[in-house]
C-alpha cells in the first residue's frame, strides 16, 4: 500500500472539527466559577447557517463545580452534566472541561450526528487541513494558504449575514 492510500484509509472514520458545534469556556461569563449561588444563563452556538440554543446552569458541588446544559437536538430535549476542573497557574486558577474520557480540554464538540458534547479524541475529530493536505510540498503549502484566505472570506460573509457589521 502506498503512502497516500494509507493516509486515506487512516482518516476514513474521522470527522471534521469544522462541521461540529463548539462549546468553549470563553462562551461563559468571566469568573463564573467564583460565585457560590447557582448561575443560570443561555447561549446560542452557531455552525454554518444552523444553530443550537443552550440553557445552562452552574452548580457548585463539594469539590468540583459542574455545568448542566440543556439543548434540543433532532426534536429531542437533551441534558448533559459536564464536570469542571481547575488547574493552578501563576496568577490564579484556570478552569477546564473534564471530558468523560478523563481529558481536560478548553473546547467540547457536538458532532452533526451526535447527542453529547465530547472532546476531539472521543468524537474522533480532525481538522480539515490535517486530513487533506501535506504542507511539506509546494502544492500543499499553496493549498493551505488558499484555504486560510477562504476561511477569512467565509467568516466575513457570515458576519455580514448575521448583521454584526
Amino acid at each position: 500500500m502506498d503512502n497516500s492510500s494509507e493516509q486515506k484509509f487512516k482518516n476514513k472514520n474521522k470527522y471534521l472539527v469544522e462541521d461540529c458545534y463548539k462549546l468553549k469556556l470563553a462562551h461563559f461569563p468571566r469568573g463564573f466559577l467564583h460565585f457560590k449561588e447557582v448561575r443560570r444563563g443561555e447561549m446560542v452556538l452557531i455552525q454554518g447557517l444552523s444553530y443550537i440554543k443552550i440553557d445552562y446552569y452552574i452548580k457548585s458541588c463539594a469539590d468540583t463545580p459542574q455545568i448542566v446544559i440543556n439543548f434540543k437536538r433532532n426534536n429531542l430535549s437533551l441534558s448533559q452534566c459536564i464536570k469542571l476542573e481547575s488547574q493552578a497557574i501563576h496568577f490564579g486558577l484556570r478552569p477546564y472541561f473534564f471530558c468523560s474520557c478523563g481529558r481536560k480540554c478548553n473546547t467540547l464538540h457536538l458532532r452533526f450526528n451526535g447527542f453529547k458534547f465530547l472532546c476531539r479524541k472521543c468524537n474522533n475529530l480532525t481538522y480539515a487541513l490535517c486530513a487533506t493536505i501535506n504542507r511539506k510540498t509546494r502544492n500543499g503549502e499553496l493549498f493551505y494558504r488558499f484555504n486560510r484566505l477562504q476561511k477569512i472570506y467565509d467568516m466575513e460573509a457570515l458576519v455580514n449575514y448575521y448583521g454584526y457589521v
